[in-house]
């Protein structure tokens, strides 16, 4: 290309003054400076607002932008010559910066920049400030003829390469105090690479005819604007990011304020849980003891104050022990849980209700009449026989209730508790599953039965235990074919006792597994006694009905068998038909396992119950023993009919049929006839120790 200039002179004009490169080079630095705090700012309101993202970037884009074109702006005004048209092309530069270094903040907002949006960005970039450059170089030639050094072109379309990758560098270092070096380092270099990138650009072109010089006026006019513009950008600048590091602060106020609340409402929130665990029951919702008494003392005052009538309803759930021992504690929360919403269901909405210990419940309802209270209590025993299922298993349970009145039955929270709590212990006394009032005559028999309670721990301990056998007669020819043991008491004080005077008060307080087990192990000794005097003999014993909910008694019964080298087949088990019936679908496992045993069965009490002969056939039973009502009046017609179905039947299935309660000539007359098996009674022998036996055999 030739140089068309015609003097030295005329070529000082395309030189830019120092001053305004000086200008530039402050402005350029600045500027990018504050990219990397402008930046940070960026990225950390991005993550709380991502919806105002894009207004952040546009806002910090436009402030670059602005600062990008005011530096061309001053280099252009730093060229010595007069004319200057401020054409559509700066505008149009502008708009264009704007755009380009939206899109760059927006990378920098963005979590994950792909490489392949950081090299568009860079070729935008560099695209942009290319036509940043000769907008400014085109509006200060005018419309003079030029020519274009491409060499010249392409060496500052590598320098603006290098400014877009060092933005890039700029924008991902981190703001700390290490870092201030490497910012300043980058910030030099891309003010610098900048001008040099103008300087270039301008020199590639070539004008033919070159525009007068400036005159001192305008060289001030030009300067003032440079310096004006210079600093107005820079305060601007300052001005942003001051007001973005304010926004910054305010946000983190914002944030530990948020934080202040969050506390002060999880401490608000830690105030009504320790109200709630003060107050309430942590298992079931219900009120706990202290919230439970405290409610009932307000609820009794209001009851004396409007001569109203309160009921009182201890309520306890029927072996939780034993659920709790066979399913596991979880299990047994959980039927806890159940049971509490089940009660809840069936109050009313002036009820009170609250879980007073492990398994009980106290009830207060405004009653009245007595038959309200009743049905009230009713009402809740039906409900709680629904079927409960947890974890896949039927948890078969009941629940016993105890009622006191106010104010037949006391005036105070202790005496109507207490009242309501022996009623309680008299249901469970009845076989469980039902209510009893409280009376006097209960009071009285509490009071008989703790002290039985008491005395009973003593006897297991103190051998205070012994057992009487009853014989079983072979009818044909009235041989001693068999014994039933019969547990009693031989009380220090009150005499020998019964199991209807005792056996309630061991099953309702835990002692019952412990008898029968001390029954077993001692009709094992009498059994071996028997085999060294060469008179073997079957030993029965009842089995109290709540060794059926007990999986391991048949376990216990076996090792118990073992360890005193007796044969299952001189023992079995007596239980009577009701209670079988009655706990047919609540122990299967102890009857899978009688049945696996060897231990055999037999069933008590038959015909006065309403079992299933199909059921019973599953059963290991060999012997049916009638119930005595069928021999009561041996010459009523109808009962002879039946007992004479009885053993017939019997006798198909394979059982023996043994008569219970035999006392008369006339009853065994009409046993024999029918052709019963055995006979057991008074007509063949009373209960009687092991000894009297021995000698009878």
């Amino acid at each position: 290309m030739t140089n068309l200039a015609p003097s030295g002179l005329e070529a000082i004009a395309w030189q830019i003054s120092p001053l305004f490169v000086v200008l530039s080079f402050i402005l350029g630095s600045i500027s990018f400076y504050l990219v990397p705090s402008i930046a940070e700012k960026i990225r950390h309101l991005s993550q709380n607002q991502s919806k105002q993202t894009l207004i952040y970037c546009v806002s910090a884009g436009t402030l670059l932008a602005l600062s990008t074109w005011a530096i061309n702006i001053v280099l252009m005004l730093g060229i010595k010559v007069a004319v200057l048209n401020m054409s559509l092309f700066l505008f149009w530069s502008l708009a264009l910066l704007c755009i380009n270094y939206s899109v760059y903040f927006y990378l920098i907002a963005l979590k994950k920049q792909m490489i392949f949006s950081r090299l568009t960005w860079i070729l935008l970039n560099t695209a942009c400030l290319f036509f940043v450059n000769f907008s400014m170089i085109l509006s200060a030639v005018g419309f003079n003829y030029f020519e274009t050094n491409y060499y010249k072109i392409l060496f500052s379309t590598v320098i603006i390469l290098a400014i877009s990758f060092l933005s890039i560098a700029i924008s991902e270092l981190e703001k700390n105090h290490d870092n201030h070096f490497k910012t300043g380092a980058l910030t030099l270099g891309i003010a610098i690479l900048m001008i040099i990138s103008y300087r270039i650009n301008l020199s590639s072109i070539d004008v033919f005819n070159y525009p007068p010089l400036l005159s001192e006026q305008q060289l001030f006019q030009k300067i003032s604007i440079a310096i004006a513009l210079s600093f107005l950008m820079i305060l601007f600048n300052i001005s942003v990011f001051l007001a973005l590091l304010a926004y910054n602060k305010i946000q983190q106020q914002t944030q530990e304020l948020a934080k202040a609340l969050d506390v002060a409402h999880k401490l608000s929130g830690d105030q009504s849980s320790l109200e709630q665990l003060a107050h309430y029951d942590s298992l079931t919702g219900l009120f706990n003891r202290h919230a439970f008494m405290d409610a009932f003392n307000a609820r009794l005052t209001e009851a004396k104050q409007g001569a109203n009538k309160l009921a009182v309803m201890f309520i306890d759930l029927d072996n939780f022990k034993r659920i709790n021992d066979s399913l596991g504690h979880s299990a047994g929360d959980e039927l806890l849980r159940i049971v509490s919403r089940r009660l809840r269901s069936v109050l009313r909405g002036h009820d009170l209700i609250g879980r007073i210990g492990g398994d009980e419940f106290c009830l207060i309802a405004p009653i009245g009449s007595t038959p309200e209270a009743k049905v009230i209590g009713n009402r809740i025993l039906h409900k709680m026989q629904e079927p409960i299922t947890i974890s896949g298993q039927v948890a078969n349970t009941t629940i016993s209730i105890g009622i006191s009145l106010f104010p037949y039955d006391g005036d105070s929270q202790d005496i109507l508790i207490k009242n309501a709590d022996n009623a309680l212990y008299q249901s469970k006394g009845c076989g469980r599953n039902t209510l009893n009032f409280y009376s006097d005559y209960l009071q009285h028999k509490s009071h008989r039965e703790l002290a039985l309670q008491k005395d009973l721990h003593a006897a297991i301990t103190q051998s205070q235990l012994f057992i009487q056998y009853q014989p079983v007669v072979r009818l044909s020819d009235k041989k001693l074919v068999s014994l039933e043991a019969l547990v009693r008491w031989q009380h220090p004080e009150k005499g020998i006792l019964t199991p209807e005077q005792f056996i309630n008060i061991a099953e309702f307080n835990g002692f019952v597994e412990l008898v029968d087990k001390w029954v077993i192990r001692q009709i094992c000794k009498d059994i071996k006694i028997l085999h060294q005097q060469q008179h073997p003999l079957v030993i029965s014993m009842n089995c109290s009905s709540l060794n059926l909910s007990n999986d391991n008694f048949i376990t216990d019964t076996l090792n118990i068998l073992k360890e005193e080298k007796v044969d299952s087949h001189w023992f079995c088990f007596e239980l009577s038909e009701n209670v079988l019936y009655e706990h047919r679908h609540k122990a299967p496992i102890f009857l899978s396992k009688l049945n696996q045993s060897g231990l055999k069965l037999i069933v008590d009490d038959f015909g006065s119950g309403v079992s299933s002969l199909i059921w019973l056939k599953t059963l290991p039973v060999i012997e049916l023993k009638l119930d005595r009502s069928l021999l009561l009046d041996p010459n009523n017609t109808e009962d002879n009919e039946i007992i004479s179905a009885l053993i017939a039947m019997s006798h198909k299935l394979g059982w023996k049929v043994t008569a219970k309660g035999v006392e008369l000539s006339e009853q065994t007359a009409l046993l024999a006839q029918e052709r019963c098996d055995n006979a057991q009674g008074y007509m063949f022998g009373k209960p009687m120790r092991f000894d009297e036996i021995l000698q009878m055999v």
